[in-house]
């Protein structure tokens, strides 16, 4: 079995003041590794993704990096082994894309800080993967919601982490470029990276993801293979009814669709 690159046992957290509270979670990432984390509004995704990123303290239970205590390494440290995007970043925006993209290497960085020609090389790559070439030299205040999403997207791939958590990396996109980022994914996990996205698209995480987490109210309620999760029955028990699953013809994989309204079938007027 592949060795763990990231391992989070039972960690949990709870917010002062509103009494909610994130309850014992735990997953395990391995190189080559997808695992979609999915649930409704408020069920703790994101909170889970920062502590597994070490931006949240852990209150109970442990993250380890490489074996490591996460609670024990630097930030710079972290960074040269984990990628983390959140759902926004609010600097950077008097920057230029090829600058937003080359600061994913700042944790590589030697000497008097400068980019080597290693540095310079892996930014156009990632610049590349993620189509954005022609923005390079636009400022990062300039561009769509959409193209933002995609340079802080390349900038956290120049990091080259081990593990790769993304938090809803697909906002903002057209499906074209969902599909794409999806892709990237694929590619980075066909080398050996692990990642771990969190997404509202169910459909995405069941065409792509190997695995799948679901939350509700801050508790983990089903995890395993996309087909033995996204049934009908599970998720009306967490989402609740108006949803209907079907199997996609070429993957074999479910498929989530709205049920069939009163509505359906109306031709207008008459």
């Amino acid at each position: 079995m592949s060795r763990e690159i990231l391992s989070v046992q039972s960690v949990a957290y709870a917010y002062t003041g509103n009494g909610w509270r994130l309850q014992p979670a735990s997953f395990v990432v391995r190189p080559g590794d997808i695992l979609g984390i999915i649930g409704p509004n408020g069920s703790g995704k994101s909170t889970l993704l920062k502590l597994a990123a070490g931006v949240l303290p852990s209150q109970k239970g442990t993250v380890r990096l490489l074996e490591q205590d996460i609670r024990r390494l630097k930030r710079r440290e972290i960074a040269r082994t984990l990628g983390y995007l959140p759902q926004r970043v609010e600097s950077h925006v008097g920057y230029t894309v090829q600058e937003i993209v080359a600061m994913g290497r700042f944790a590589h960085l030697r000497g008097g800080g400068f980019l080597c020609t290693h540095d310079m090389e892996v930014v156009s790559r990632c610049l590349e993967l993620t189509d954005i070439v022609p923005l390079r030299q636009r400022r990062l205040s300039r561009l769509s919601g959409g193209e933002r999403q995609r340079v802080l997207l390349a900038s956290v791939i120049a990091q080259e982490p081990q593990v790769l958590l993304l938090d809803e990396p697909t906002t903002a996109l057209d499906i074209h470029h969902q599909m794409r980022v999806f892709d990237i994914l694929v590619e980075l996990a066909q080398k050996g990276m692990g990642v771990v996205v969190v997404t509202h698209d169910l459909n995405l995480a069941s065409v792509f993801c190997e695995q799948v987490l679901l939350l509700q109210e801050g508790a983990v309620m089903h995890r395993g293979k996309p087909e033995d999760i996204l049934t009908k029955e599970i998720l009306e028990d967490v989402y609740g009814n108006g949803l209907e699953t079907m199997i996609h013809p070429i993957t074999g994989r479910p498929v989530v669709v709205p049920a069939a309204s009163g509505r359906s079938g109306q031709t207008g007027a008459s």
